[in-house]
């Protein structure tokens, strides 16, 4: 499974590009804090409509939460190949209004985001809970061997090959 979710805040406006195909994306850094001492700069990309959103949207400054996956690629410049690590966004949400960019440092507090889009009038109104964690897909009877690489039903006692899962 490849997905992250990342909340921090933008490291200068973004501004829509387009690729040799037409599409539109856009690219942009977030500043993250760490406990403690640091900050990490994480690239991120989106394409298409969330593209136009964000960059219609979002300023220097505003805190985002993004979704996505990690997505690494490669060019050349100068004759040398350049690595690179981006999160690829396909979702993501305000956590506050374009006019509070205040760092209060606390990301776990409640939020009333008041943002109102110009070109409608829809407001997102206090969100409860972002994510929920439902675990009715889980089956807490099975379990996975080290010893003998299978996974079994804790009651399941034959050695069929048929639930190996190689590492």
């Amino acid at each position: 499974m490849n997905n992250v979710i990342l909340m921090g805040r933008l490291t200068r406006d973004p501004e829509l590009n387009r690729s040799s195909g037409g599409k539109a994306f856009v690219r942009f850094n977030i500043a993250i804090n760490r406990i403690g001492e640091g900050t990490d700069f994480i690239n991120c990309v989106a394409w298409e409509k969330t593209a136009k959103t964000i960059s219609d949207y979002f300023k220097k400054g505003q805190r985002i939460l993004v979704q996505g996956s990690i997505r690494t690629g490669s060019y050349e410049k100068n004759g040398q190949t350049i690595y690179t690590t981006d999160v690829l966004v396909n979702r993501f949400e305000f956590i506050e209004s374009s006019g509070n960019s205040a760092n209060n440092g606390n990301y776990d507090d409640e939020y009333q985001s008041s943002y109102k889009s110009k070109k409608s009038k829809k407001s997102f109104k206090k969100q409860e809970e972002i994510f929920e964690d439902d675990d009715s897909d889980v089956d807490e009877d099975i379990y996975y061997d080290k010893n003998s690489n299978n996974f079994a039903d804790e009651d399941d006692d034959d050695d069929e090959d048929e639930d190996q899962f190689p590492f």
